[in-house]
């Protein structure tokens, strides 16, 4: 089975992702807002010098739609990881890839993009995996599942935005955008509350920072090369890797019915992959 271009982009993207995940989870005595801070300054430098180098404007021609995807980004970001850093990395990572539930159905009214039958089928069964991967535990805290949940929400405005303006923009200049937002908010919090960081944390902080830079790029080259929904639902193998990370490296459990989850996860996102196929033949 050809997988298409766009699933590939969001299969290298979320790789980065889960190593995200797990160096946010490293860094769990940071506040959010500094890892953010920190997680967007190289990146902005690159992607404007990039820009320039290439002589492409970094200010791009839709600027209120490019503003808006920094905007909604950021929020996404800075949620995804205040859950990361409160809940395990499987119900974190589990939270934040219900966005393309979200993307689904904010596309269809902000893409005029129809979702097919076979298409609900694939996102029921992956959002199922998601469920029994997650349980929504009684003893979690629910602020931090409704921030997971937020996060998402704006994960899925950002994606189908990103979807509108399809090969309009550089990937580079929607990506200066987000990183452009972040800076300064997150910057106003951190003149007050810095707390300094020692080498291992500067390690882990470079090293998500080019992850995220790299992750962000094909996020955006993937949403443009294919409909928001099948994309969005492409990236729920995210999740396999986080229940992996979180065995191998935080000695989180894996009991089987998180394995069940898995299953139906990669179930729901293979079957969107044969569709997607099917419909481009």
């Amino acid at each position: 089975m050809r997988i298409p271009k766009s699933s590939q982009f969001m299969l290298l993207s979320v790789s980065f992702v889960a190593f995200i995940g797990l160096g946010v989870r490293l860094l769990r005595h940071i506040p959010t807002t500094e890892i953010l801070f920190f997680n967007s300054l190289v990146p902005l430098v690159a992607s404007f010098t990039t820009l320039r180098y290439h002589r492409i404007s970094v200010w791009g021609k839709h600027r209120k739609l490019l503003l808006a995807r920094g905007i909604v980004g950021t929020l996404s970001v800075a949620l995804y990881f205040f859950t990361l850093q409160h809940t395990s990395l499987p119900s974190a990572v589990t939270l934040h890839y219900t966005a393309p539930v979200f993307a689904a159905l904010i596309g269809i009214f902000m893409l005029k993009e129809p979702v097919s039958s076979q298409q609900w089928l694939c996102f029921g069964l992956s959002f199922a995996g998601v469920t029994l991967i997650n349980g929504f535990s009684l003893t979690e805290v629910s602020w931090y599942i409704v921030s997971g949940l937020a996060g998402a929400f704006f994960k899925g405005l950002a994606s189908v935005i990103v979807s509108k303006i399809e090969h309009k923009e550089h990937p580079l200049v929607v990506t200066f955008y987000a990183y452009l937002v972040t800076i300064p908010l997150a910057g106003t919090y951190l003149l007050r509350n810095f707390v300094a960081l020692q080498a291992r944390d500067w390690l882990v902080i470079g090293t998500i920072s080019v992850l995220g830079h790299m992750a962000h790029y094909y996020t955006v080259k993937a949403y443009q090369l294919g409909p928001a929904a099948s994309v969005s639902a492409t990236s729920y193998i995210a999740i396999v890797y986080a229940l992996l990370f979180g065995y191998l490296f935080l000695e989180e459990s894996l009991p089987h019915l998180k394995l069940l989850g898995v299953c139906l996860v990669l179930l729901g996102v293979l079957l969107n992959l044969f569709y997607q196929n099917k419909k481009a033949a």
